[in-house]
């Protein structure tokens, strides 16, 4: 999900939720189709350019761009010129048995004050992810995917102004599941912009990763 409050965002910021919990696995379980320069093992640290560095945790696997953009497709969900990569748990983690992706992308909005970060009409802003989603379900619709469902937060927009980072969640639910996967969005604020980390899992591992 991306989207921030009107007065800080581009008008194009907004996209829709992200892959269900189910669809997190596809994309976890195809990652042993893709070359190893693609794919990045932790414990490691990964430049994400000018921004940051990602220290990635062991057992944790750190997946590129382009092969990122394409797991995700595969997936149901749209590629974008924005994303870094994604992180996984490696087949051997403990964990890697739950579904959960985190997406990491960098949106060049220009510097955020924390007085405009505060400041968002959180009822628009659902609207704007239900909008989203409904856009990304005609492109589902033409590959034969089913449809996803933005129902509404989990936990509702805040800010930490102590460390300059954004945080809500959102219930979203794929149609044929029988549960619900959340997305859960971390916007870390910096001068240039601001990077975005949606961690997506099902509705029962959200409160043990988050």
């Amino acid at each position: 999900i991306q989207t921030l409050p009107a007065s800080a965002a581009k008008a194009d910021t907004a996209s829709a939720v992200e892959a269900s919990g189910q669809e997190a696995q596809q994309a976890s379980d195809s990652i042993a189709n893709y070359v190893d320069d693609q794919i990045v093992q932790g414990p490691a640290t990964v430049d994400l350019g000018n921004q940051a560095k990602l220290k990635l945790p062991a057992k944790m696997v750190f997946v590129k761009k382009n092969r990122a953009n394409a797991m995700m497709r595969e997936a149901g969900n749209a590629t974008d010129p924005n994303r870094y990569g994604l992180i996984l748990p490696e087949s051997e983690n403990e964990d890697s048995d739950t579904n959960w992706i985190v997406d990491l992308t960098f949106t060049d909005s220009g510097y955020i004050k924390d007085d405009d970060a505060k400041e968002w009409d959180v009822e628009a802003m659902l609207e704007q992810l239900k909008e989203g989603t409904e856009e990304q379900n005609k492109e589902r619709a033409s590959r034969n995917l089913p449809e996803i469902e933005t129902r509404g937060w989990v936990e509702k927009p805040h800010y930490d102004a102590a460390t300059q980072r954004l945080i809500y969640s959102v219930d979203a639910k794929t149609a044929g599941e029988t549960s619900s996967s959340v997305n859960y969005n971390t916007y870390a604020l910096g001068r240039y912009g601001y990077i975005s980390l949606n961690f997506v899992a099902d509705m029962s591992s959200i409160e043990r990763y988050k």
